[in-house]
């Protein structure tokens, strides 16, 4: 993967706020100092807050806990903690320090640092989530996923008594949803061999199963969730299938297709899996900056129709529909024109469309979208279901 600068040890980007202390102090009480990991905690916190984490960490802490400073070079055995005032990021294994950009007035210092951690240590990549009540983070696991890393949430369950509630947006990502005391023993199972944490985009296990493996896999897929992956992509099969057997810490694909054969919830785990649900507000920002100055005015000004109808296959979880919606509804400002807009959006996933029908997204993505933008609304359609989105 271009980009990636592979290290002999994985590197840990721990997102957590301020009424999730309890749950990290309970996350390193149980972690052992000859763990050979390194972790970088990017706290959602103000200088008040900071302050007394600091202090926290330095007295409960086993690892040594080091604040961090521009250009510093990552290490196993050490947690490095970000400041509150600066967003961080890694590049080629080293921490840079950058001036916060508010985007429409929100801090996502979780979301800025998992981003750059995948985009720099790749299927290396993993992340520990413990949420409170904003939803910073989740955009950063996405990225994560999609570069095949790791991530851990805690559960919400788990913390009821330890300040609000987190905000249940993170947890359905989740590839282990675990209280804060058992996090470490399965980090260490997950990282204890190289082969595992480092090979998640090499293909190259499930690549040398015998077809009939895969074709096996296929079948299991089809009888259990109804639909057929043979003819999808095969390398990025092949990649989304070892992920699974990462997770699930299996070497051999035929314990894997037994496990399957056993195991409804796998079954449905490696569908989603392959679905890959990696989406935001205006993804690939220059297509439709394109869309809004060229294809999009002249279809307008040329529709005859009392309706303009627009369908987006694969929606996924809603948040390119949306974006299309916003793009649409700026265009007839601009050129002056009064005409109703469906958006018929379809996607395999029940649950996703569930999602996009429901339109209930983080704060987060704030970021995503230029200001102005938001109070945006249209007539949209799901799977045959109206509803106006304001």
């Amino acid at each position: 993967m271009i980009g990636v600068i592979s290290l002999s040890f994985p590197i840990v980007g721990v997102g957590f706020s301020a009424d999730r202390r309890t749950a990290l102090e309970l996350f390193f009480a149980n972690l052992s100092d000859d763990c050979g990991i390194a972790f970088v905690l990017v706290p959602h916190l103000n200088e008040e807050e900071a302050g007394a984490l600091d202090e926290m960490l330095t007295g409960q802490a086993r690892l040594p806990v080091i604040p961090i400073k521009d250009g510093m070079a990552v290490q196993p055995g050490y947690a490095y903690l970000a400041p509150a005032d600066r967003y961080v990021e890694i590049i080629n294994g080293t921490l840079r320090l950058r001036t916060p950009e508010y985007a429409n007035g929100l801090r996502t210092p979780i979301d800025f640092f998992l981003r750059s951690l995948a985009r720099d240590q790749g299927a290396g990549a993993i992340a520990i989530i413990m949420p409170g009540s904003e939803s910073d983070g989740m955009l950063g696991i996405k990225e994560i996923r999609a570069r095949f890393g790791m991530d851990m949430v805690l559960d919400e369950s788990a913390v009821a008594h330890d300040g609000k509630p987190a905000n249940g947006l993170v947890g359905w990502l989740a590839d282990y949803l675990l209280p804060a005391e058992r996090m470490p023993a399965q980090l260490l199972s997950y990282t204890r061999d190289s082969t595992v944490w480092k090979a998640g985009d090499d293909p190259s296990l499930v690549k040398s199963c015998a077809p009939d493996v895969i074709s096996k896999i296929f079948s299991i897929l089809q009888a259990k969730t109804g639909h057929d992956f043979s003819l999808y992509k095969k390398n990025t099969i092949y990649r989304r299938i070892q992920r699974r057997m990462h997770l699930r810490q299996m070497r051999s694909a035929a314990d894997y297709v037994r496990c399957l054969e056993s195991n409804d919830d796998e079954a449905i785990s490696l569908f989603n899996e392959l679905l890959i649900h990696v989406t935001s507000f205006f993804r690939d920002l220059e297509a439709f900056e394109f869309l809004k100055k060229h294809p999009l005015p002249d279809l307008l000004s040329r529709n005859q129709l009392p309706d303009f109808r627009v369908w987006a296959p694969g929606c996924s979880t809603g948040e390119e529909v949306y974006s299309l919606a916003i793009l649409l509804r700026e265009c007839l400002e601009e050129l002056k024109l009064d005409c109703f807009v469906q958006i018929f959006g379809t996607d395999i996933d029940a649950a996703a469309i569930d999602t996009a029908r429901a339109a209930l997204y983080p704060l987060t993505i704030a970021g995503e979208i230029a200001p102005g933008r938001l109070p945006a609304g249209v007539v949209l359609t799901f799977a045959g279901i109206d509803a106006q989105k304001q």
